[in-house]
């Protein structure tokens, strides 16, 4: 899975791609609007124009990248037949979920994403972790009750459990 957000004229999009880099670099605390800008060689007030504000830039920086992984985890989802073996089922569960994110975490911006949310897992907290969680918890929960589907004699929090390790695996660099 390939994604790229930016075109030769998009700034919008080059705006994006490069907080990313700097959000998963620095940590939101840590990343400097002036940088961003000065990277890109813009207007000192660009991001202000077009976000409004750093924590709208990282708003639009995690839904656009969380936004492209649920839309490809939701298409996978379906593809799964329902009449497979429990644990060939479990596999494809498992391969539609993380996919998206491992084919993404080749590419530079992939890498990125992969450290962004390996730091919004320990440093975000308030605002900033619900627009993560607004943004994947709902796809989540749909593969959450797949999975307690197929094993209805387990705990729903031994699986949520399971799940969120998986989802935890994810953030790490690979």
């Amino acid at each position: 899975m390939t994604i790229h957000i930016a075109t030769p004229q998009d700034t919008r999009a080059k705006l994006i791609e490069t907080a990313l880099r700097h959000f998963a670099a620095h940590g939101y605390a840590g990343v400097s609007l002036r940088a961003i800008q000065r990277e890109l060689d813009l207007n000192p007030a660009s991001i202000h124009y077009y976000f409004g504000s750093k924590e709208a830039l990282y708003r639009v920086v995690i839904e656009t990248f969380i936004g492209e992984m649920t839309a490809e985890r939701l298409r996978r989802l379906p593809t799964i037949p329902k009449d497979l073996p429990r644990v060939d089922h479990v596999r494809r569960l498992i391969e539609a979920y993380i996919g998206p994110h491992l084919e993404f975490a080749v590419s530079d911006l992939g890498n990125a994403y992969a450290r962004l949310l390996a730091r919004v897992s320990v440093e975000t907290e308030g605002p900033l972790l619900k627009t993560f969680e607004a943004a994947a918890v709902p796809t989540r929960k749909l593969y959450l009750a797949e999975l307690e589907a197929l094993y209805p004699d387990v705990d729903r929090a031994e699986v949520g459990r399971l799940l969120a390790m998986t989802v935890a695996m994810m953030a790490r660099r690979w």
